[in-house]
């Protein structure tokens, strides 16, 4: 697990975005520390220009190649891509409220492998990331840009690549992805197959999707503790989990819960040590749907918008910095609007 110490503010193009004005969420923000950055935080829209840039990450903490991320817009799902010289630009989806949320983004800045792709679909190329993965202290992150090259429906072409031995997760994950305005499930498997699942509408004329915002563990990660009304989806499905390093690191999370009764709201608790220094919006999977899951510095884990499908979501793709100690809340947040 790479060893990260604090957030630094991420500059952002004056005059069109500036942080979100609040004392409970998380400003633009990002790690970088080992070849590991992660980015966080909510920036507000500000001008009547276009969405475009949002800001710029420093030199030493951008990809070698282009990445696509999907990230969260209250119950919207948004393309937001990062470059090689590190600007971070809205191009498609969401942006029906003036804000838009950058939890989510983590990525190497090199040394990744090269991801084995299945019949069906090769590289994009051009200026995006080829397909690839990289794996260390049971630590899996993915990234990268896949094409579908194969004849008619992807539906015979699910399978997009495997993930060699040690590189697999102990039960079956769900990510929730990009194709340009949509979310795209995409599921992992403990045979390491990374397969298309066909929900929704599946890419229209947009025969490709990102595999970048893929991170999770092999091992070593404690049960979550659940609210009540919800408990682990079971099955083939890795019970919702979190692992969180004893020094500095970032705190990652996987697994699919269900609600068996009562509202859509608090999900789970992660315990003190492990939880963001203010609020973090995330945008994760709900099957054909997009959901907004928010953490707070209290350590709360709640649903806020989107898909309810089926009774379940999927947690994995949360993963964030630790807090720094003395600045974790031990009460519950306060709830800033974000109408």
């Amino acid at each position: 697990m790479p060893q990260i110490s604090t957030y630094e503010a991420l500059p952002l193009v004056a005059g069109s975005w500036k942080p979100f004005s609040s004392q409970v969420y998380m400003g633009p923000s990002f790690t970088c520390s080992g070849g590991f950055v992660v980015v966080s935080g909510l920036a507000m829209k500000e001008g009547g220009g276009a969405w475009s840039t949002i800001g710029t990450l420093p030199t030493g903490c951008r990809p070698s190649k282009r990445l696509v991320f999907n990230v969260n817009n209250d119950e919207l799902t948004t393309r937001v891509d990062v470059t090689a010289n590190g600007d971070i630009t809205w191009i498609a989806g969401g942006n029906s409220h003036q804000w838009l949320s950058l939890s989510g983004i983590v990525f190497r800045t090199g040394g990744d492998l090269t991801l084995p792709l299945s019949n069906g679909w090769q590289a994009f190329g051009q200026v995006y990331q080829d397909p690839s993965y990289s794996c260390s202290d049971g630590l899996v992150l993915v990234s990268g840009y896949a094409k579908f090259v194969g004849t008619g429906s992807w539906s015979g072409y699910s399978r997009i690549g495997t993930l060699p031995a040690d590189c697999r997760p102990q039960k079956q994950l769900i990510f929730n992805l990009n194709n340009q305005e949509r979310t795209i499930r995409v599921d992992i498997a403990p045979s390491g197959t990374i397969k298309y699942v066909h929900v929704g509408t599946p890419g229209g004329n947009n025969q490709w999707l990102s595999l970048s915002g893929i991170v999770f563990k092999t091992g070593g990660y404690l049960t979550l503790p659940l609210s009540h009304g919800w408990r682990p989806f079971g099955s083939e499905y890795q019970k919702p989990s979190y692992s969180c390093p004893s020094g500095n690191g970032f705190v990652v999370l996987n697994g699919l819960a269900t609600r068996v009764s009562g509202a859509w709201n608090n999900i789970g608790r992660l315990p003190l040590g492990c939880r963001p220094s203010k609020q973090l919006i995330f945008n994760m999977n709900n099957n054909a749907k997009t959901v907004r899951i928010d953490v707070q510095a209290s350590g709360v884990i709640s649903w806020y918008a989107g898909g309810k499908d089926g009774n379940w979501v999927s947690l994995n793709g949360i993963a964030f910095s630790k807090a720094q100690a003395g600045m974790e809340e031990t009460a519950s947040s306060a709830t800033a609007s974000l109408a």
